[in-house]
């Protein structure tokens, strides 16, 4: 049986961090923050299945979570870095360990189709429970 997904969406526009946590509640539990320091202690205490970061954030941006999660976690969740600034390439994103990276603006069907392409993926790699 298949288990709820644990989404963190970490977004400093509250009013668009709402929208894509609602999105993402349609196929998950969603936690949510608001800069990548507060993702990072959401990190320290909940094992979540996938991350959706804002790339420009005050107090901890986007590229510094992918890089804390890298380094301090010993399974990082796949994490879609999400920007309306080039400020990382999608190749040097990639080359630090995120799943992808999405401009903003972004339509919400394509953000939720990702997501479940994703946990398609990570249902593949959980073990089979014997009914």
């Amino acid at each position: 049986m298949k288990q709820a997904l644990n989404i963190l969406v970490v977004e400093d526009d509250a009013v668009l961090r709402k929208v894509v946590a609602s999105l993402f509640a349609k196929i998950g539990t969603v936690a949510t923050a608001e800069c990548g320091n507060d993702a990072i202690a959401h990190l320290k205490e909940y094992a979540v299945d996938m991350v959706f970061s804002d790339v420009c954030m005050p107090n901890g941006d986007g590229v510094e979570l992918l890089d804390w999660m890298q380094s301090s976690l010993k399974n990082p969740p796949p994490i879609v870095l999400v920007t309306g600034h080039a400020s990382i390439s999608p190749e040097e994103a990639k080359a630090k360990g995120a799943h992808s990276i999405v401009d903003k603006p972004f339509k919400m069907r394509s953000l939720l189709d990702l997501a479940l392409q994703i946990a398609s993926g990570i249902e593949a790699r959980k073990p089979q429970q014997s009914a």
